[in-house]
């Protein structure tokens, strides 16, 4: 009996577009994505953070990854 499904949706089931979105979110300048811009902050604290794999794996909560993530780059 199958008592369990594990989904893998980033890049699997579903396109993993970090870069896009953050693009969506207003940060389309190509000078925001160079070190210390707007854009290359926000993917420093988030997606490229080593806490990103903490919410891939689910061991910490998620209100815990995010104050670290804030703290990263307030």
């Amino acid at each position: 009996m199958i008592k369990n499904i594990v989904f893998d949706i980033g890049n699997v089931l579903a396109a993993f577009r970090w870069r896009d979105y953050i693009k969506e979110l207003g940060f389309a300048d190509e000078a925001e994505w160079q070190p210390g811009g707007k854009a290359w902050r926000l993917a420093a604290a988030t997606t490229k953070n080593a806490l990103w794999r903490e919410v891939d794996r689910g061991v910490m909560p998620l209100d815990d990854i995010i104050t670290a993530m804030i703290a990263t780059d307030p």
